[in-house]
């Protein structure tokens, strides 16, 4: 059975809830698995897996929504768990730094990145598969470094090791509107 949703108001919806505007350096990470199987015809042609993961970074140190994204194809990125960017530096690119248009703007690159992978499997009728991968995650941002690649503002992100859970992220949410 397939349930019709709309990534950009559901996304929406769960980062306005767990990630109020002027967070601080808090930021919350939503990841999203796509697997593709194609299933031979007969026993000659064999099966195969095409698997995507998508990770958008939410930030909220204002007014703004900013949108930062990583994303691999297969082992690219597979092997990194989901947790394994934390504590040390990595590259992301942002797709949306704005007070309203993040909802479509910033999260469109996942219906991209859907669309590529099904477009490298061209003449293939692939099986699609779409989960967000594990829960929502705050974590604190120790460090950014902004940079200009061609016609992308790229970031280098540097995550605080410590995962925050719901309690401690409406403690330091909180911190913050008291300052």
């Amino acid at each position: 059975m397939e349930i019709p949703m709309d990534i950009n108001h559901t996304v929406g919806i769960i980062v306005e809830t767990m990630l109020p505007r002027q967070s601080g350096r808090m930021g919350l990470i939503v990841r999203f698995e796509i697997d593709m199987e194609v299933f031979g015809k007969n026993d000659d042609e064999g099966d195969f897996n095409h698997r995507g993961v998508i990770s958008l970074l939410f930030l909220r140190e204002n007014n703004y929504t900013r949108v930062l994204f990583r994303k691999g194809i297969n082992k690219e990125i597979l092997n990194e768990d989901i947790y394994g960017f934390f504590g040390k530096e990595t590259e992301w690119t942002q797709s949306s730094y704005h007070d309203s248009c993040w909802r479509t703007d910033g999260i469109r690159v996942v219906a991209d990145f859907y669309n590529d992978m099904k477009n490298n499997l061209a003449g293939f009728s692939p099986h699609c598969y779409f989960r967000l991968d594990n829960n929502p995650v705050h974590i604190l941002v120790d460090n950014m470094e902004k940079h200009k690649k061609e016609k992308r503002i790229t970031f280098s992100v540097k995550l605080n090791k410590h995962k925050f859970d719901m309690f401690e992220a409406a403690k330091y949410i909180q911190s913050k509107k008291d300052d």
